[in-house]
């Protein structure tokens, strides 16, 4: 029942009441017969009232919004955009990187505050171990400062089995999320071996599968 409804019921169930006791007052004869028909009267309102609110359709929860960016995607060879180069970044892990004709490159995005990052980690160094033969290079990028992200790495005691930087500038960031329009991290890109954006999506959603066919081609 609306809550409007509800305080009206009530409202006009309390004058109803004083106005039966009244009479009753006055009236002493007809008090036992006015006290039944009342107490029928409220059980009546009190079971319309009960069905009423049964037979309200119960509003459909809305859907949850998604996780991070939505949807991985790969993207048709005709269709893919020249990827950014890779400028303004502050190597902290590896040696410094550049996009190269003939290799792939998978570009992560993170930040040492993000939880789902930190999950992604270990993944992120598999894929690097399994594909590092097949000329695949993964590169972890954060926006925050080159002290915040050489202090979390060295906290992670060599568990970060791949390339590290610190995109202090923001160039990378912009060339690749904004560009793509992903607010959300991780985020991680997949470069093919043609410098072009091949994947878009998160790192533990498809990756492997993805990162398999961009070689294959």
């Amino acid at each position: 029942m609306p809550p409007v409804a509800g305080k009206n019921a009530v409202f006009f169930l309390t004058r109803t009441i004083r106005i039966v006791y009244s009479i009753c007052d006055r009236t002493p004869q007809l008090k036992g017969s006015m006290m039944k028909l009342t107490h029928l009267f409220l059980v009546t309102l009190l079971g319309i009232g009960w069905l009423a609110g049964c037979s309200k359709k119960e509003e459909p929860a809305p859907p949850a919004p998604p996780q991070g960016n939505g949807a991985t995607r790969l993207i048709p060879v005709e269709s893919r955009q020249k990827a950014a180069v890779l400028e303004g970044l502050t190597f902290v892990k590896g040696e410094a990187v550049t996009l190269e004709a003939g290799k792939v490159f998978v570009v992560e995005f993170w930040a040492s505050w993000c939880p789902p990052c930190k999950v992604s980690i270990p993944h992120l160094t598999k894929i690097q171990k399994q594909f590092k033969d097949q000329g695949v290079t993964v590169i972890g990028v954060s926006n925050e400062s080159v002290e915040v992200v050489k202090g979390f790495v060295a906290k992670q005691a060599g568990a970060m089995g791949y390339t590290v930087a610190a995109d202090t500038g923001g160039k990378a960031s912009a060339g690749y999320m904004k560009a793509f329009g992903q607010n959300g991290i991780p985020t991680a890109f997949i470069v093919d071996g043609s410098g072009k954006v091949a994947w878009v999506g998160h790192p533990m959603d498809g990756l492997d599968a993805a990162l398999k066919q961009v070689v294959a081609q």
